[in-house]
């Protein structure tokens, strides 16, 4: 039990891919894992997969019914947060395929950050993942390198307020990083990003520069993104371009996220901390000079010299709820 692992799993008309999912969480070499599952309201085969699952993982399976309805994709899994209570918790897509050592490995850092800092300290890790397409082909041996980041290209904890790089399915974080992250609020741009933002702010974030799954891109995903991004910077360029309405809506999600962590866990950072925050929450209301120095002053922009220069640009035509 002290080393038990709660796989969340939110599921919505995931039969076409669920059974490979499953058949991947049943092989991992961390044998002392739970699975609960909370179904959005499919009408596909899915309950009936994850039934049968149960019959042959019966202590292994939590099913989660409520009578609170359809919650999209963050409030399924911001439910499942609010139910579990093992020491440790992973996030499971349902349309992934995890690699045997996925949860061994995790666990393995996170036990070490928990040696580290103190096992009442919020504690994450999250790892790379490779991309295929919807029959299983590879596309891209590691998510981070398609998109041309790291996590060291995030260099402070700010940098978290303007761009998500940790994947809920590659996750695992202890009990201590649930309840501070609960509850996730309705403006969290989803639970995986809030639960990022709350880990480098108040916690140890780890992580695993290798692929711990495959992510299956295929169009229909309810989260993330598989799309490949071209090196070249004008190609880029010309499609933030195209897309920069969409682009803005994105930053407002952003902003909106970061005032809500203002206002659940603001009152909790050093003072340096929160005024960086604030800092950034200003960043709208500013001429473009005064945005390029409130980035600088708060520390926080997406990476990367374009993202940086695009975020500048477009975040001035943020208008926030």
């Amino acid at each position: 039990m002290a080393d038990r692992i709660g796989i969340l799993m939110a599921t919505y008309n995931g039969a076409a891919f669920l059974h490979e999912q499953l058949a991947s969480i049943a092989a991992q070499t961390h044998r002392d894992w739970h699975l609960y599952v909370r179904d959005d309201g499919s009408s596909d085969a899915t309950p009936d997969l994850v039934a049968t699952f149960a019959k042959t993982h019966p202590e292994q399976v939590t099913w989660i019914e409520d009578d609170l309805g359809s919650l999209g994709a963050r409030g399924n899994f911001a439910r499942l947060m609010e139910v579990v209570e093992t020491p440790y918790i992973a996030f499971a897509d349902q349309d992934d395929i995890w690699h045997p050592e996925k949860l061994a490995l995790t666990y393995a850092v996170l036990r070490q950050l928990e040696i580290n800092a103190g096992g009442d300290t919020p504690c994450m890790v999250h790892a790379d993942r490779r991309i295929v397409d919807a029959e299983g082909h590879l596309q891209a041996a590691s998510f981070w390198a398609s998109r041309g980041l790291s996590p060291a290209s995030f260099p402070t904890p700010e940098a978290y307020y303007a761009f998500c790089l940790a994947a809920g399915s590659t996750m695992l974080i202890n009990q201590a990083l649930r309840t501070r992250s609960l509850p996730v609020p309705d403006a969290a741009r989803m639970h995986d990003c809030w639960i990022e933002l709350v880990a480098h702010a108040v916690g140890q974030v780890g992580w695993i520069d290798t692929a711990v799954l495959d992510y299956r891109h295929h169009g229909a995903n309810a989260s993330g993104s598989g799309q490949m991004q071209s090196r070249r910077i004008w190609a880029r360029a010309a499609r933030l371009w195209r897309q920069r309405g969409l682009q803005r809506d994105v930053y407002r999600i952003y902003f909106d996220q970061a005032a809500a962590f203002h206002t659940q866990i603001g009152a909790t950072l050093p003072t340096a901390a929160r005024q960086r925050l604030e800092e950034f929450l200003s960043i709208p209301g500013r001429s473009l000079p005064g945005r390029f120095r409130a980035i600088r002053q708060s520390q926080s922009s997406p990476p990367g010299l374009l993202r940086r220069l695009v975020f500048a640009w477009l975040s001035g035509g943020v208008s926030r709820r």
